[in-house]
């Protein structure tokens, strides 16, 4: 039975969804690599900001306050209300507003957006519909989960659109303590401690080497193997069964050459924090990351085309096989059981007609006959 609703309020888009298989794809997701598909000089910034600490203070509600929240600029919505007194009272679409139906496609729809977001337009750029058009694919998706036909409008789309901040902001704090850990970052207030820190962080932004499983006298070995990349993604993705790259496995059946890069431009923030010796929080602002996003994308798909294909494939499934094993969940294969072969079929009619009909009685008070024959 599908459900015809038009949600509460307002200014609704005139254009039409678009097709989800045009936005999502059937079966495994063919990935454009082509850096010219994806045109960051033409976006525009409006001095985005992220703050990474507070990405999740109020997951119902879209605050359009950018120093309060870190909402980014391309994805913020200014809702305010001036008094007489010169004061801004903040207006706020939460998801929580609307009926139940509604609610669960909305989280629904948020869950697509924030998985699209990480696997194919990480900076998406709203006033150039990017953000938009994922949103629209991420609704349908969700009204086809409910069977139902609901339109949306602005408050909604922007309810969903907000979430591309909160979920790298996500990403960079879940990022951060295992930096600080795994690189050997230590916190103190000693001259030697400092120096020491600022020396890692520049070795280890200096030529990828944080990429790097290891260092040894022969050189480095293990390109994007370092143990910090299947930790971040367990992290985010494969906590459990529950979790985002289970539930929305369709986005993560191989990681994605964006998704690589933007893990990578997360632990480079992570480890800039500590490129004066004393940790500093840096926001992960679209602005100031977004051409460092860029960067290790383009030397990724340069890294395949001289030959390191094989290499980065191997990576990118690896990644994901070990995810939904941390997470504990079983694949379609693994499921599976054989079905029943002819000749018991064939043994259970016989029996069925050689004994002439049903046994009498329960399995259960058969047992002590069975135990003495």
């Amino acid at each position: 039975m599908r459900h015809n609703i038009r949600s509460q309020s307002c200014n609704m888009y005139d254009d039409h969804f678009a097709p989800e298989s045009n936005i999502l794809g059937e079966g495994e997701p063919q990935e454009d690599t082509s850096v010219a598909q994806y045109s960051y000089e033409d976006e525009e910034d409006d001095g985005d900001r992220l703050d990474d600490e507070d990405y999740g203070d109020d997951e119902n509600c879209l605050d359009g306050d950018e120093e309060d929240n870190g909402a980014e600029g391309d994805d913020r919505i200014q809702r305010a209300s001036v008094s007489s007194g010169g004061g801004c009272r903040r207006i706020c679409p939460k998801v929580d507003d609307y009926d139940v139906l509604l609610k669960d496609v909305i989280q629904e729809a948020i869950g697509h957006f924030r998985c699209q977001v990480v696997t194919s337009r990480p900076f998406p750029s709203s006033t150039r519909s990017e953000a938009r058009l994922l949103a629209q694919g991420s609704w349908a998706a969700a009204c086809q989960m409910f069977e139902t036909d609901i339109t949306w409008d602005s408050n909604i789309a922007k309810l969903i659109m907000s979430r591309a901040s909160h979920v790298r902001g996500e990403l960079k704090t879940k990022a951060r303590s295992l930096v600080e850990s795994m690189y050997g970052f230590s916190s103190g207030k000693s001259q030697k401690i400092i120096q020491r820190n600022r020396k890692r962080a520049e070795d280890l932004l200096n030529d990828y080497n944080y990429l790097y499983r290891r260092q040894t006298p022969e050189g480095r070995k293990g390109f994007c193997q370092h143990k910090i990349t299947q930790k971040i993604v367990n992290a985010m993705w494969f906590r459990d069964a529950e979790d985002e790259g289970i539930k929305y496995d369709r986005y993560f059946l191989m990681a994605s050459h964006r998704m690589l890069a933007l893990i990578f431009t997360v632990i480079e923030c992570c480890i800039e924090e500590w490129s004066t010796g004393i940790r500093r929080k840096i926001n992960f602002t679209a602005q100031k990351f977004k051409p460092a996003f860029k960067r290790i994308f383009e030397m990724l798909i340069d890294f395949e085309k001289q030959g390191g294909g094989e290499v980065l494939t191997a990576v990118r499934t690896s990644l994901l096989e070990n995810g939904r094993f941390h997470a504990g969940a079983t694949t379609e294969a693994e499921d599976q059981r054989d079905p029943m072969s002819a000749d018991a079929i064939a043994a259970a009619i016989q029996d069925f007609n050689e004994h002439g009909g049903l046994y009498e009685g329960s399995s259960s008070e058969e047992e002590p006959e069975d135990a003495e024959e």
